[in-house]
């Protein structure tokens, strides 16, 4: 499932529904800004249906507030190698 949403309640509620569906596995959304209140719904329904929700966000947001359960910080090394 590919989604390109115009605004990001629309991506919120695609994730959410989602993550109600047997045949999703696990969920990954380059989802940009949100605020505390959406990333706790999105854990939530995460945690209800056994779900793994990946949110890939830009490093200047690494510092807000946010629900995740862990947060991970990926940068480009020189040769191609990447770290966590």
């Amino acid at each position: 499932l590919f989604v390109h949403a115009q605004a990001s309640s629309a991506l919120t509620f695609v994730l959410e529904e989602s993550c109600k569906y047997k045949s999703v596995g696990s969920i990954v959304a380059d989802i940009g800004d949100i605020d505390f209140s959406v990333s706790r719904r999105l854990q939530i329904a995460a945690a209800e249906t056994g779900k793994t929700i990946l949110l890939l966000q830009p490093a200047r947001l690494m510092d807000q507030p946010s629900a995740a359960v862990t947060r991970w910080h990926a940068t480009s090394e020189p040769g191609g190698v990447w770290s966590l």
